[in-house]
């Protein structure tokens, strides 16, 4: 039997690469996220892709809902 060399597969593998630019202030704020929530700057990031997403979303229903 042959050994498995590398790395093992990820179900979603993150292949994209974004870079940003960022003020002092925001990076501070970033790195305070990462320091308290014990994660990556891209975990970080990610995070709050989804929270933005979910709070357009929240946002949609309501307006529909009272339009």
């Amino acid at each position: 039997m042959k050994g498995v060399r590398g790395r093992p597969k990820i179900a979603e593998p993150k292949s994209k690469l974004l870079q940003v630019r960022m003020d002092e202030r925001m990076m501070q704020l970033l790195d305070e996220c990462v320091e308290r929530k014990q994660a990556t700057r891209a975990e970080i990031v990610r995070e709050g892709i989804v929270l933005v997403k979910e709070s357009l979303e929240r946002t949609e229903v309501l307006k529909e809902k009272y339009d």
